[in-house]
């Protein structure tokens, strides 16, 4: 099977369909152009020809909305996979570690998509439908704690970006003249270093996108914790922090005043009052209320009970703000003390 007959198909599955992207190349010269657009798989098959294939680069993720400048572009970015970028001046090195993280990974029931950088390395891909979060860093901390699980040393951590752009399956690498290449994952964790080398000059595998839904829960539940932390550290910066035992009846009044808006509104800043305190942010508000209820000695069921004023009511979300913040608040009393 030759590249150039199913090459148009392949772009397609790799980027998921998803466009626009962005396209990048790096000039003999050294410098590095980027900030194109790219409307579909036919558009990026065609600059891949243009530029002999050598050097080309596209954005990890799709958008929702193309915009010329990065910083506003990249707000609306559509996130579906995590990538690692295993790199090192010593290839067996970084294709130890490439197969000692597929290997994890399939043995998590989560198959992902790899590929030969072309030089020095691989490209690892986590595919997950797509899914929105408050904070991309969740993303970065979820690699990161993979790469410090499995002691892995080639992992650039720069590729947790958002407006990352990475090499184009079966571009060329300038230096050494080898293709980026795709490679079974099951196959790949077989391979010795030998058969691997063999395999990326004279072959490869068509592409497969697997999603594993079970990463989006991994990551929600880690943007939720990073989301959470910034209004902890606001309610202990500001003015409304949480009081103590002589301060039970503004405390209580509180309590009720929020109750009231969550019956007549369905969330709390719709509340004029309230979003002022708060600054229109629902997250904080909540955060809030709930650390009023668990120092007012509010049961689970109780403030459960609560929370399902709120419209948007979600069973697990509030056993994430229960368990979370009752541990915040004895390492603060611990502190106190």
């Amino acid at each position: 099977m030759r590249i150039k007959d199913i090459l148009t198909d392949e772009l397609k599955k790799h980027c998921k369909g998803k466009f626009p992207r962005e396209f990048g190349k790096k000039l003999p010269s050294g410098k590095f152009l980027r900030n194109e657009s790219v409307m579909d798989q036919y558009e990026l098959k065609n600059l891949l020809e243009w530029y002999e294939f050598v050097d080309c680069y596209l954005s990890v993720y799709s958008f929702k909305k193309w915009h010329e400048m990065s910083e506003v572009r990249k707000r609306s970015v559509r996130i579906d996979c995590l990538v690692f970028d295993l790199d090192s001046a010593d290839l067996k090195e970084s294709f130890k570690e490439a197969q000692k993280l597929t290997a994890y990974l399939l043995s998590k029931k989560t198959i992902p998509r790899v590929y030969f950088s072309g030089k020095k390395g691989f490209h690892i891909y986590i595919d997950f439908p797509e899914t929105e979060i408050e904070n991309f860093e969740a993303l970065k901390r979820l690699g990161i704690k993979i790469a410090e699980k499995l002691d892995l040393k080639t992992v650039d951590p720069q590729v947790f970006e958002p407006a990352r752009v990475i090499r184009i399956p079966f571009s060329k690498h300038g230096g050494s003249g080898l293709q980026c290449r795709p490679i079974n994952p099951e196959n790949f964790v077989e391979m010795d270093y030998l058969i691997m080398k063999t395999f990326v000059k004279h072959s490869f595998s068509q592409i497969e996108v697997h999603e594993c839904k079970s990463f989006v829960k991994l990551l929600r539940y880690e943007d939720f914790k990073i989301s959470t932390n910034k209004a902890l550290r606001s309610i202990l910066r500001r003015g409304y922090r949480i009081r103590g035992k002589n301060g039970n009846g503004w405390r209580d009044r509180r309590i009720q005043q929020y109750t009231e808006a969550l019956r007549k509104y369905g969330r709390l800043t719709a509340d004029p009052e309230i979003s002022k305190i708060h600054e229109g942010n629902e997250h904080y508000a909540r955060v809030h209320f709930n650390l009023l209820l668990v120092e007012a000695d509010y049961s689970d069921s109780e403030i459960h009970e609560l929370f399902k004023l709120f419209e948007d009511y979600n069973e697990k979300k509030v056993e994430y703000y229960l368990r979370y913040n009752r541990e915040w608040l004895k390492r603060k009393k611990k502190v106190r003390v």
